[in-house]
């Protein structure tokens, strides 16, 4: 592997060396090459699934939620996200 390589993105810098890609948020300088030779590599929350969790608790308290006023509140806050 030439050591003046130029790598676009980390997980190339996996690929070249034939190994693994393991998010950042795994790495903790112990055991990931490890971990990732398993099949079962720990699932990394997203901000998508983060999102939909909280759009789905806002829907939810929507359901609560009499007044007009703090209906459409929570309606702006489920758009923006």
């Amino acid at each position: 592997m030439a050591l003046n390589q130029i790598f676009v993105v980390e997980a190339d810098i996996f690929i070249k060396a034939n190994l693994p890609y393991i998010a950042p948020e795994l790495r903790d300088g112990l055991f990931e090459f490890k971990l990732a030779k398993k099949p079962n590599m720990p699932i990394i929350i997203t901000e998508k699934d983060l999102k939909a969790v909280c759009t789905t608790i806002l829907r939810i308290v929507m359901t609560k939620i009499h007044s007009k006023k703090w209906q459409i509140i929570v309606k702006v806050w489920v758009m923006r996200i």
